[in-house]
């Protein structure tokens, strides 16, 4: 579906900050050369081990004068942090503060990645702060929020730097991702999370190192080819980056069917970040599935006035642990289902299956797959538990948080269900519960109506329901017959089919191959060519999917390494005559 963009689409490629160089900036002004142990609790992996105090304090210097539009970061190297995905953290605790005489103005923790057991370089934007001689800048540990321990870190070289804010104008919703930059924030927040931004309107504001070169590149998900800007030292003018669309998808539109935020007990995504990430991702209808809640994105769509570009549905994951049976997705609904000595049986009890789809999600992951708990074998369609059953609508068989390994589990347990007429719908999802390393939209599902705008969620779920849904991780895939109608999810009553595969994916998502199963089996391999005429002509009823395979992304723009170019269509039914 093509949705309208605030502004004209171009294609700005290496484009520079500014025609001539701007003039350098002062240098750095260094706090600090001595490493000190932060915290209360002696330990040999800090220098030194014994603690030095609960905070870092120095006295301001005399700093020259900055230029317009730039203003001091506080540079530091750093180790142990508790970074902003910790538990603790998450609940509350361990908030190391940046302190300007004595008031908090940051959180170094926003600025620290994942690997902080190693030293290395945090910069923390202080766009606001009015430095003068002689105020104390601190850094001080937060205390474990279940105790009154504090968080123990190694601080070493601290220094004071020049920084600039740039805005990058996008035309529209986008995501834009910075190339060399330092972490410009953590991994929750849409207007800096982590080496980029995500905008509903156009415009993203980063907060860079004035000296430093850098490249962003500018993408809206697999319908836009990407675009690429170089950031020159010390430059601070507005940029015009927007990327141009690929291809159209007519007769479909975009969706996400396993999504969570904040409400969710493992995700900090504040719900208008949410929809800001994925309308930046090019995704036109999400559906919240935190665990065991029921969450309306609603309010968030409203309040970002995006109603015309994106919709949403109530959904709630249904994650039970005594008994443990998997995680399933169910939408919409209502309210959160109650999962109290839930099995697998009486959780058909408590789902009303008219009008909702019944998902299992990640099917195969140790310790909550469905399939994997139920020991559900493929070559019978049995589990030796009696409570195991297949009466759900659709499985992911692409899950953007699981083992890539777990594809080919996944596509012989869907292969033997509709070898036996199990007709469940595969979806792909990324299950988000951040807005980088696990991209929103990424993979997500096509789904099929035939008409352009927004369906009613009714016509939604019927169609999910009716298998009328091909999944992307880049290729877009349809099935259409003579007279240019999808046929995914249809059966067709002929001896012999002509049919056309098409394919669209943009350059940076190259297919190396296209593969035609029948009843499970690969038929063929074919060219991965836009459109191409097939003929089906099976020797008994059968069903034919078609998948794209690539191998690796060439843009910046997907940030979990383990996902590569893929897509695959839902069956297309032959019964003979």
């Amino acid at each position: 579906m093509r949705l309208p963009r605030t502004a004209a689409i171009a294609s700005t490629l290496f484009a520079l900050a500014l025609a001539e160089p701007p003039p350098a900036g002062p240098g750095a002004v260094q706090l600090s050369a001595t490493k000190k142990h932060i915290g209360d609790n002696a330990s040999k992996d800090f220098s030194p081990g014994s603690p030095d105090g609960r905070e870092w304090s120095e006295a301001c210097p005399a700093l020259p004068q900055l230029p317009p539009g730039l203003f001091w970061g506080l540079v530091a190297q750093v180790r142990h942090v508790a970074d902003a995905n910790n538990r603790d953290y998450e609940q509350g605790g361990y908030v190391d503060e940046v302190r300007i005489d004595g008031a908090a103005v940051a959180r170094l923790n926003d600025y620290v990645g994942p690997e902080s057991s190693a030293a290395h370089e945090v910069w923390v934007p202080l766009p606001e702060a009015k430095l003068r001689q002689g105020m104390r800048i601190s850094v001080t540990a937060g205390k474990d929020v279940n105790s009154a321990n504090l968080d123990d870190f190694e601080i070493g070289e601290v220094r004071l730097a020049p920084m600039r804010r740039i805005e990058v104008r996008t035309g529209g919703p986008a995501k834009v991702l910075v190339k060399g930059a330092p972490r410009l924030g953590p991994e929750y927040v849409a207007r800096a999370a982590t080496r980029g931004a995500f905008t509903a309107d156009g415009k993203a504001e980063l907060l860079l190192p004035a000296d430093g070169t850098f490249t962003i590149t500018v993408s809206h998900g697999p319908e836009f080819e990407v675009a690429t800007a170089e950031i020159a030292p010390w430059a601070k003018d507005p940029l015009t980056v927007q990327p141009k669309r690929a291809f159209e998808t007519p007769g479909m539109f975009s969706a996400d069917l396993h999504v969570h935020a904040d409400p969710s007990s493992d995700s900090r995504v504040p719900l208008t970040d949410r929809v800001t990430g994925h309308l930046a991702e090019g995704v036109e209808w999400v559906v919240a599935t935190d665990h065991n809640r029921a969450t309306d994105y609603g309010p968030a769509i409203r309040a970002l006035g995006v109603g015309d570009l994106i919709r949403s549905s109530i959904g709630d994951e249904i994650t039970s642990q005594k008994p443990r049976i998997g995680h399933f997705n169910v939408f919409p609904v209502a309210a959160a289902v109650d999962v109290k000595d839930m099995t697998a049986r009486t959780l058909l009890d408590r789902v009303p299956r008219d009008g909702r789809v019944l998902q299992v999600n990640h099917g195969r992951d140790s310790g909550i797959g469905y399939f994997e708990l139920f020991k559900f074998d493929p070559e019978t369609l049995k589990s030796p538990d009696p409570d195991f059953h297949l009466k759900f609508d659709a499985m992911e068989v692409l899950n953007g948080k699981s083992d890539p390994r777990a594809l080919g589990l996944l596509l012989r347990d869907w292969y033997a269900m509709l070898n036996a007429g199990v007709r469940i719908t595969a979806t792909g999802n990324s299950d988000s519960h951040r807005l980088v390393l696990e991209d929103g939209g990424w993979p997500r599902n096509y789904v099929i109506t035939g008409k352009e705008g927004f369906p009613t969620e009714a016509e939604f779920v019927a169609a999910v329901r009716a298998q009328h849904l091909v999944i992307s991780c880049g290729p877009v895939l349809d099935l259409r017959d003579g007279s240019g109608r999808s046929v995914v999810g249809e059966e067709l009553k002929a001896a012999t089919v002509d049919l056309t595969i098409r394919m669209r994916t943009p350059s940076w998502a190259p297919v190396k191959r296209l593969l035609l199963i029948e009843n499970g089996k690969t038929k063929q391999s074919l060219e991965p060519l836009q459109e191409q005429k097939v003929t089906l002509a099976p020797e008994k009823d059968a069903w034919y999917v078609v998948i794209a395979e690539g191998e690796k992304f060439e843009a910046d723009v997907v940030t979990h390494g383990r996902l590569r170019p893929w897509g695959m269509t839902n069956p297309v039914w032959i019964r003979r005559p």
